[in-house]
């Protein structure tokens, strides 16, 4: 079968979490004998990602542009694709280009790698700093301005919704939930188009040895305050860390807010918390025991998956409806009510006090993180290949 997967940015395996699974469901899906092509239609250069070809469009300024029309068509016909993976998720633009140039008939799967209703529930959260931005915070910050956004909202995100489902063949949501969800924006929709198919860890963990592990919690993500928030972390920490005088606090990541966060740390004297930057993050989930999560909203949420994987413990808000499919609540990890700081650093206490809940815990998260595992993943992914 040969399968083209289609981005609006480049697919470098180490810049983003649409990126990383990417990658490992497209090496399942060679190693079943199946031809796998990336394409970029905005950015990024012509190159190979362990042995896969990544194309990029030649004009990346107008989409619409007949020689990436001309492009495009080039590689469907020259490598006789039969489905198209669209990662662009209710984005009409690209699927739009996708349908208009769809010479072969290949199937479209259009996949959304976000949450659904919680766009809505957040969205004074997310766009407030746009809004700041632009100076039009002080005509909106309001709950008359807030409510006219979120209706303006709801009316244009069903809209796409709409839209993609019409142009696809399928529509792959993350969650079960996600699929109830759709219901918010749209009051009919033709169900039978929409799948839910989960995101599938990158990492296999082979064994899982608790007793090498050390007395670190870890945080894997973007330093950055819109959605991650990460400004709770710091909070959490202060609270706990002086009755754990041997416990460190890691935080893996780049993102705009990293300076800010460092400086926050040194004037107020917060010790041992470790800035580690961008870095491959399995050799620190191995040593870690806890993972903290605190966003606003999370689109699936990978990190809680993978740190699973490595049997670290994850604690995160109830942010997202796909939550407790990803961490069992009080077997695998804990899920904490939005977006209580003293619940949160009540539970990480409780937990960090008890070696053997945490051991227990560590172990049911490892197994629970084998039903995401690729094989697993990529079998739904064939037999929605042989359905459609």
């Amino acid at each position: 079968m040969n399968i083209l997967f289609v981005f609006s940015h480049e697919m470098k395996p180490n810049t983003g979490g649409v990126q990383r699974v990417t990658e490992a469901l497209s090496n399942e899906l060679i190693k079943r004998g199946s031809r796998v092509f990336y394409i970029s239609l905005f950015a990024g250069e012509n190159e190979v990602f362990n042995g896969i070809e990544q194309l990029t469009l030649p004009n990346k300024d107008n989409l619409d542009a007949h020689e990436n029309t001309n492009f495009y068509c080039k590689i469907l016909k020259q490598n006789s694709i039969e489905i198209i993976i669209n990662q662009n998720g209710f984005s009409i633009k690209e699927l739009n280009f996708i349908k208009k140039n769809n010479v072969l008939g290949s199937k479209i799967i259009s996949v959304h790698h976000n949450c659904v209703q919680c766009l809505n529930d957040q969205y004074h959260n997310i766009y407030l700093p746009t809004l700041k931005s632009k100076g039009l915070d002080s005509f909106f910050n309001n709950k008359l301005g807030w409510y006219l956004l979120k209706k303006i909202h709801k009316f244009r995100f069903g809209k796409e919704i709409k839209k993609t489902i019409e142009l696809s063949d399928r529509v792959v949501l993350l969650s079960n939930k996600f699929k109830i969800e759709l219901s918010y924006y749209l009051s009919n929709f033709d169900d039978s188009k929409i799948v839910s198919i989960s995101n599938p860890c990158p990492f296999t963990v082979h064994d899982l040895d608790f007793s090498q592990k050390q007395n670190r919690i870890i945080y894997v993500g973007t330093v950055k305050m819109e959605q991650k928030r990460v400004d709770r972390l710091i909070d959490i920490w202060s609270i706990v860390k002086n009755n754990f005088p041997d416990w460190e606090f890691d935080i893996l990541g780049v993102g705009n807010y990293k300076k800010e966060l460092e400086r926050i740390v040194v004037q107020n004297d917060i010790d041992r918390v470790n800035f580690l930057g961008h870095q491959d993050p399995r050799t620190y989930l191995q040593r870690s025991k806890i993972l903290l999560l605190v966003s606003d909203f999370e689109g699936f949420g990978m990190v809680l998956i993978e740190a699973q994987a490595y049997g670290v413990v994850p604690i995160t808000f109830d942010c997202f409806a796909a939550a407790h499919d990803i961490v069992l609540h009080n077997e695998s990890g804990i899920v904490v009510n939005n977006f209580d700081i003293n619940e949160f650093a009540s539970k990480l206490q409780t937990l960090m006090k008890d070696e053997i809940d945490l051991s227990n815990k560590s172990r049911k998260a490892y197994d629970h993180a084998k039903k995401f595992g690729i094989e697993q993943i990529t079998d739904k992914w064939m037999n929605l290949f042989m359905t459609i």
